[in-house]
């Protein structure tokens, strides 16, 4: 048991992606943390720079003061088309996955009102709605010959040190094995052979002694020493929505204020199929009969399922201050989000003998609920006007894992003590502009998202950032209008398939994913548009 200890710390030291000891670990807190380039189509042309800037959904989410600087109300929805392309590699080789998605990134209505006041609060507004904070569609097809050793390897780790009756008693008939119980998954996944006497063949076996004896708790699998084709797929899918109601107002057209409350809606899912294929036909029958610890068969499979759902709540306030005509600045801040999950995981494990024998195994549904703390935000933004005909605006995220965890703290005790330990701040980087010409509008941006383990990635990729190329245009009419952008995002990735002990490098896959966002926004405002002192 202290091997399977030791391994599962190493697990999350190599940054294993696939095979986890269990379905929540730090990736989790990566995952629901990163947000991409959000709001409207004019937002995202502008490379989301907008957090100085207002007047526009976007800031419900990313600065409510933004609401000060409406002067009517409006109801407006997007509509995306995405388009996915991953190159993943795997030992050497490269595969390219692509698939596509329809979506809808934001629907809101803001409500505005201007005061009689001739001084002090002048204007204010409420906006409700929705902006989609990530989506995490992708599908990763890759493969490559592994001449050191196998999943079967790193499940006959896992399973040193157990005894073959309790293994067997977890996974039989009776009490079927939970998902996260691999070694007991692995070990029941087994057919019979008769070559000369009854043998039984798994996906991992029991080490024998010089005279035939088992070794109980000594184990081996069924394609250990590797020389095999290594296939991985994955299909993930879901999304990070948030619910926003914000209020902001203008304070003498210098400094503009709000806050606001946010309901996060979450949910992801994913297939997971790694296969071994004997191409070179290593583990056949002779073998038997002259090597030990190896035994015959072709192929074997393990497949995982994920389903996550939960709800969340955060909070945030936000300033504007526009001393001139042509210069307005803007921070913000969101507390840690909290959000409560719930987990659906099974495991399926299938292996094929020489001679088409198969056996398989499907676990039970592991049902798992627990909450996740995600970290603070603060964004501090510029915007320059150029004599009303153009805008450049800038801004800087800054977001603090140092609150970021997995509760209740007694079941991930190693996962909150390796975020600590290894996620840094992230620093994102978002600019942008936007040219006028009468009632069309051209708008451009680039958007750096930093990988807050990014010293922790695999060295095969040279720049783990996340890079964003916008681009836009808009058309501004008396009552309604609309906006269309582009965003051309590269996101690079590297994980570790599994870990492994003494056996060569571990399988580490790098994915890098291209992703093109074509995005329309269509707004209708009413009411009498309102004159504030200036």
């Amino acid at each position: 048991m202290a091997k399977k200890s030791l391994l599962a710390i190493a697990l999350l030291g190599a940054a294993g992606y696939f095979m986890k000891i269990n379905a929540q670990n730090y990736l989790d807190l990566q995952r629901f943390s990163e947000t991409g380039i959000i709001g409207t189509a004019r937002s995202m042309g502008m490379g989301g720079a907008f957090t100085a800037v207002g007047g526009d959904f976007t800031t419900t989410t990313l600065n409510p003061a933004g609401l000060g600087l409406f002067q009517r109300s409006e109801l407006m929805f997007s509509t995306a088309l995405q388009f996915f392309s991953t190159k993943g590699t795997l030992w050497g080789e490269t595969n390219t996955a692509t698939t596509s998605n329809f979506s809808i990134p934001n629907l809101g209505f803001v409500i505005q009102s201007t005061t009689r006041n001739k001084s002090g609060i002048l204007n204010w507004a409420i906006g409700m709605g929705f902006n989609q904070l990530n989506h995490f569609r992708r599908e990763i097809n890759a493969s490559g010959f592994n001449p050191y050793h196998s999943i079967s390897t790193y499940l006959s780790q896992i399973a040193q040190g157990e005894r073959m009756d309790d293994l067997l008693r977890r996974g039989g008939r009776q009490n079927v094995a939970a998902a996260s119980d691999l070694a007991a998954i692995a070990f029941n996944t087994y057919f019979t052979v008769r070559n000369g006497q009854e043998t039984d063949i798994g996906i991992i076996n029991t080490q024998t002694a010089p005279n035939g004896a088992p070794l109980d708790g000594n184990y081996f699998g069924i394609f250990e020493y590797g020389g095999i084709r290594q296939n991985y797929e994955l299909l993930e899918k879901g999304r990070l929505n948030q619910w926003d109601f914000a209020f902001g107002a203008n304070v003498d057209d210098v400094l503009h204020f709000g806050f606001g409350l946010g309901i996060l809606d979450a949910s992801y899912e994913y297939t997971r199929n790694t296969s071994e294929v004997d191409v070179l036909n290593r583990y056949r029958y002779i073998n038997l009969q002259y090597q030990r610890d190896t035994l015959p068969a072709r192929e074997m499979e393990v497949t995982e399922f994920l389903r996550t759902s939960g709800i969340g709540i955060n909070f945030k306030l936000g300033l504007i201050y526009q001393p001139v005509d042509f210069l307005r600045i803007g921070t913000s801040i969101q507390t840690p989000s909290y959000l409560s999950l719930s987990d659906r995981y099974e495991t399926q494990m299938r292996l094929i003998g020489d001679f088409g024998e198969r056996a398989s195994y499907i676990s039970s549904e592991d049902l798992f609920d627990y909450s996740m703390t995600l970290p603070y935000r603060f964004n501090l933004g510029g915007m320059f006007l150029i004599q009303k005909m153009a805008l450049i605006s800038t801004d800087l995220e800054i977001v603090d894992y140092k609150f970021a965890q997995l509760s209740p703290a007694r079941n991930f005790r190693d996962v909150n003590q390796f975020a600590s330990n290894n996620f840094a701040l992230g620093y994102n980087f978002r600019l942008g502009g936007e040219l006028r010409i009468e009632n069309l509008y051209l708008r451009a941006g680039y958007a750096r998202f930093s990988n807050v383990l990014e010293d922790r990635v695999n060295a095969a990729l040279s720049d783990p950032a996340t890079h964003n190329f916008t681009g836009g245009l808009g058309y501004r009419g008396p009552s309604l209008y609309f906006d269309f952008a582009y965003v051309h995002q590269i996101k690079p990735d590297a994980f570790s398939l599994y870990a492994i002990q003494g056996r060569g490098p571990s399988p580490i896959l790098t994915a890098n994913r291209t992703f093109g966002n074509i995005v329309f926004t269509f707004g209708v405002r009413f009411g009498k548009a309102q004159n504030t002192k200036k």
